[in-house]
């Protein structure tokens, strides 16, 4: 689908003012698989400026998911809408005017569809490649700009997203520009940090698997089960049906860092006691970035005891909670006058966030630089070291549990403030294979990908 940025942009392009709306298409893993992107409606209410939806079917939506809503004939419901709550079959959107009870609607005249034009970046963008062809074919009677570009070869990646870039970055960003910080691989030196030692998180190659569908990391040292370790996205026990159906493995590359759920235990009030990773030595320059710009923290939860390796039925204890706290200080030592930056992360069962453990465990955690939890002092120049802390509730949210561990996939920084009338998304589109899962681009293997631009008149 075409962005509304890429309207604009195209209509430059049209009248000359800009070399190209398509140079290079990104590639992501944070869109949410969905089952259908378009259902009916049955029925609408709207009372003291909020109007409910009822859908004919699950519908799959989340909060903050813009949809655009038609064949109502009401003028209060029909249009662009941004989603603010969510259940089963029925979804809230702010209304300015009340609209009396209706039911019986024609569901197939009455429908609500994913709406991708207001899409000014990807979910969790992954990385980046330049259109290496352009052409033009006709499908079904319909027309299509086609535009293809080589993925890298060597990486692992599960894509739930792509779109089109009119630039390879954004020249009026700078060092500023939008990039990921880190990856939790093992090229990074992250390290587990206790109250009697910090040691280098270690990486597990072996299967985690114990023959039961039950996630078992043997440290490759000691051969003792160890509460936090690296491990590829494609380790055999990720390949077990109900994991692969509940989104536990990791999409960016083909490491993740793993913690298990009760290796901290962080409180409502983000207050914290236990254990954390951290990374010593780091710098992060995002002094010229501004409050608006974004940090998005992609991860998933893993339950320890998967599916019956016989009849592969899901996992029945799905978590209630996970929180996680991403730290950056000025120092990693306990002494009082340390500066820091909270990032705080919490998703409950049921949310109005939408979250549903049962179904999906994928979460891409987002806020802005200036939500962010700060010391007075704080400056992101006297960052020296980065933290994380994982907590998941089995119920509740008070007492953290074994039975689960998070599993993180990549930190990325999202420049939204710096504005450019020749840059931007021009176009965007989820992606999954015929199962609603993300598409898996194996290592060491070469592919393509395609983006389509249908057009017409009328």
């Amino acid at each position: 689908m075409i962005t509304n940025n890429g309207k604009a942009i195209l209509a430059k392009y049209l009248i000359g003012q800009t070399p190209s709306y398509a140079s290079h298409i990104a590639v992501g893993c944070g869109a949410k698989p969905r089952n259908t992107l378009a259902v009916g409606i049955t029925a609408m209410v709207a009372t003291a400026g909020v109007a409910t939806v009822t859908t004919s079917v699950v519908h799959g939506f989340i909060v903050g998911d813009n949809v655009t809503i038609s064949g109502t004939a009401n003028a209060n419901i029909d249009g662009y809408r941004t989603i603010t709550s969510v259940e089963a079959s029925t979804f809230t959107f702010v209304s300015l005017t009340n609209v009396a009870n209706t039911t019986g609607m024609d569901s197939t005249r009455c429908t609500v569809y994913l709406d991708s034009s207001y899409k000014e970046n990807l979910d969790f963008e992954m990385f980046r490649v330049p259109i290496i062809s352009r052409g033009y074919v006709v499908e079904d009677d319909i027309s299509n700009v086609v535009f293809t570009a080589e993925l890298p070869t060597d990486d692992r990646y599960e894509i739930s997203e792509i779109g089109i870039y009119s630039a390879a970055a954004n020249p009026s960003a700078g060092s500023a520009d939008s990039k990921i910080l880190y990856s939790f691989s093992t090229q990074e030196n992250w390290e587990h940090h206790t109250s009697t030692s910090s040691r280098a998180v270690e990486t597990i190659t072996k299967s985690l698997d114990d023959g039961e569908n039950v996630l078992t990391p043997l440290s490759p040292t000691t051969n003792s089960e160890i509460p936090v370790f690296q491990a590829n996205s494609n380790n055999t026990i990720f390949t077990s049906p109900d994991r692969v159906r509940l989104h536990e493995r990791g999409r960016f590359l083909n490491n993740s860092v793993f913690i298990v759920g009760n290796d901290s235990d962080i409180a409502d009030d983000f207050t914290v006691v236990g254990n954390h990773i951290h990374l010593n030595g780091t710098s992060l320059a995002l002094d010229l970035n501004v409050s608006t710009d974004k940090l998005k923290l992609a991860f998933s939860v893993v339950n320890k005891t998967g599916g019956s390796p016989i009849t592969n039925y899901p996992n029945p204890t799905p978590p209630n909670a996970v929180r996680l706290l991403v730290q950056f200080v000025s120092t990693e030592k306990e002494t009082s006058g340390v500066e820091y930056a909270n990032f705080e992360i919490e998703r409950i069962q049921g949310d109005s966030y939408g979250t549903d453990f049962s179904k999906n465990k994928y979460i891409v955690a987002e806020t802005t630089l200036g939500d962010l939890v700060k010391s007075p002092g704080f400056t992101w120049s006297a960052v020296s070291t980065v933290k994380v802390y994982a907590s998941v509730f089995a119920t509740g949210t008070a007492t953290p549990s074994s039975n689960y561990y998070v599993s993180l996939d990549a930190l990325r920084l999202e420049n939204v403030s710096s504005i450019n009338p020749l840059y931007g998304l021009t176009g965007y589109s989820p992606i999954q294979d015929v199962d609603a899962l993300p598409v898996v681009k194996q290592q060491n293997t070469t592919n393509f990908v395609e983006f389509k631009f249908g057009f017409g008149s009328g």
